[in-house]
């Protein structure tokens, strides 16, 4: 009889505390949303008995930001209906792999009396934003001079304090206002053009109708000309310096505005590769 009375005893004892509900609380790993933050709730825990006399589970802490990447021990407390508590420890691990939302904007620039236009970060970043925060931006190209006369691709790099990153790419118009003594040579290994137009009206009116670089040396060599819209489309290219861009694009009329064009070429004897781009302006 005295045996039974102890067996009954000690079961009593075990259905009426906490421990007894047969809780897994395992290790997790999170990621910071958009809005920098991360939480966790009751099914990050799984109650494996499915005991009834659980009445609550209270997580001390269930939100995190940038401040807890990485590891964080957490501890819950599970109460049962007779108000008996028992608790369980957890390391909740915190990441954060979103990318910088990169926002980046045209621009333009003029030369200066030195012949040379500096810009920074802060003519090309148009908003950029991070869920945590932004630890560098970068230009790939900080310094431009007579050369760069036209448009230029300049690509931005941000980085956030985690190593995530990502790019955006502007267009830099460069501008000279300045007079200055060009000195030209001819030669075999010297390509000359007389100019690159800024605008034309393909209208069919027979005057300026087809957009292409006038050459002074019509025996170059890997000629290409290339023309794009603002979205980095190719709408144009040749290889024959006698063709030019009507203003269509697969044969339909494009609309009036801001084109990018490129012009790669080389001497006669296929050395000393040059490269422009600019701006040219569709008038109709």
């Amino acid at each position: 009889m005295k045996k039974l009375l102890i067996l009954l005893l000690s079961t009593f004892v075990l259905t009426n505390n906490a421990k007894s509900a047969d809780i897994v609380f395992e290790k997790a790993t999170i990621y910071l949303n958009a809005f920098g933050i991360a939480v966790i709730d009751n099914s990050f825990i799984k109650n494996v008995s499915n005991n009834s006399s659980v009445y609550s589970m209270f997580i001390d802490k269930d939100t995190f930001t940038d401040e807890e990447i990485g590891e964080n021990w957490v501890t819950l407390t599970v109460t049962d209906i007779y108000g008996n508590e028992d608790y369980y420890t957890s390391i909740i691990t915190v990441m954060d792999t979103l990318k910088p939302v990169v926002n980046c904007q045209d621009a333009l620039v003029y030369l200066n009396a030195s012949g040379e236009a500096v810009i920074d970060n802060s003519i090309i970043n148009n908003g950029s934003k991070d869920n945590s925060s932004i630890s560098n931006i970068s230009l790939d190209k900080y310094i431009f001079d007579i050369e760069s006369i036209g448009g230029n691709w300049v690509t931005i790099t941000v980085t956030d304090i985690h190593g995530n990153v990502d790019h955006c790419t502007s267009i830099l118009t460069v501008l000279d206002t300045f007079d200055r003594a060009i000195n030209t040579v001819y030669s075999d290994s010297i390509i000359s053009y007389a100019y690159v137009p800024n605008a034309f009206t393909p209208n069919n009116d027979g005057v300026n109708d087809v957009f292409t670089p006038v050459s002074s040396d019509y025996a170059i060599k890997n000629y290409e000309f290339s023309v794009y819209n603002l979205s980095r489309e190719m709408i144009f290219k040749t290889n024959s310096n006698s063709e030019g861009w009507n203003g269509n694009f697969r044969g339909v009329e494009i609309p009036e505005g801001d084109y990018v064009w490129t012009l790669t070429t080389s001497s006669k004897g296929g050395n000393n590769i040059q490269s422009q781009k600019g701006y040219v302006k569709l008038i109709r």
